[in-house]
């Protein structure tokens, strides 16, 4: 929609919880105001929606002349495909790892970059931030990432969400996910930061997502909510991630534009948490950042 909310001002609040309530709170009334006439004409013409609030927008499910009249409405910015992939007829088998040693402890690219003195000299590890990871989830199972998991007691609400397939505690079809985090936090000496905790969302299946589905993750990341929980609703801001690690693109294959997501990596960063996202994602040659 053309009105997107200005949540600048949040900047100016000290106390972290407060600041994340207040975004959050404006965001999804400004979000319910503004939405409320395309929401009564779609619910009057029976079409699926699903509303956003971190970026005032609607994915609507419909063919290219509900297209031409939501691209016409005056309250209507502009109109981005979100395409679904189509389900696989099996699960891909998991492809296990090399058989080996594991590496040493701390490993070579701790070394490299001298994480491993900031443990020692200065006693950081991370501890006390909470990474939120949206990718092709995290196996939560893996040795190296299971104790640093918010959830491990058994409460996966607030911690994980698969809009994908639903499913309940952290797992991961692809592996990205799970190397990614690994770099950030893994313990055993192959992270950067192993005394963080992480929670996790999943967005990506086979490398590839959409516009959708990058903001309910990204929603779940500012005001965390219960599985099958309502993001208007039932998100509790004081279980927000500190980092937000996005690695990957969204290029217009997969729906996106320059500044399709810009509103919420805004109002993330006015709420106070720290945004990492890839640069662009292609590589791994010379000149794979479109701008």
């Amino acid at each position: 929609l053309k009105d997107q909310a200005d949540v600048s001002t949040a900047a100016k609040i000290s106390d972290r919880t407060e600041r994340l309530t207040n975004v959050y709170a404006t965001l999804t009334e400004h979000a319910n105001t503004t939405q409320a006439g395309l929401r009564h004409t779609l619910d009057t013409l029976r079409i699926g929606y699903t509303p956003y609030y971190l970026v005032n927008a609607l994915e609507v499910d419909g063919g290219p002349l509900l297209r031409l009249y939501l691209a016409a409405r005056p309250d209507v910015d502009r109109v981005l495909d979100s395409p679904h992939l189509r389900p696989l007829p099996q699960p891909v088998p998991v492809s296990p790892g090399p058989d080996s040693a594991p590496p040493e402890n701390p490993g070579w690219n701790i070394k490299m970059i001298g994480a491993d003195r900031v443990w020692t000299e200065f006693g950081i590890t991370g501890q006390g931030i909470v990474v939120g990871q949206s990718d092709s989830g995290v196996d939560g199972s893996h040795p190296a990432l299971s104790d640093g998991y918010r959830g491990r007691t058994g409460d996966d609400d607030y911690n994980w969400y698969d809009p994908w397939d639903g499913t309940r505690s952290p797992n991961d079809e692809g592996g990205h996910g799970t190397h990614t985090l690994g770099t950030i936090l893994g313990g055993r000496g192959i992270g950067v930061a192993p005394g963080a905790q992480w929670m996790a969302c999943v967005n990506l299946n086979r490398n590839l997502g959409n516009p959708a589905l990058y903001l309910d993750c990204m929603q779940f990341m500012l005001a965390p909510f219960p599985q099958h929980g309502d993001p208007f609703k039932d998100g509790k801001p004081s279980l927000a991630a500190h980092v937000l690690n996005d690695s990957w693109g969204c290029p217009p294959i997969e729906g996106c534009d320059p500044n399709a997501l810009r509103p919420a990596v805004d109002a993330l960063r006015a709420a106070g948490s720290f945004v990492v996202a890839s640069a662009g994602h292609d590589g791994p040659t010379c000149h794979t950042i479109a701008a």
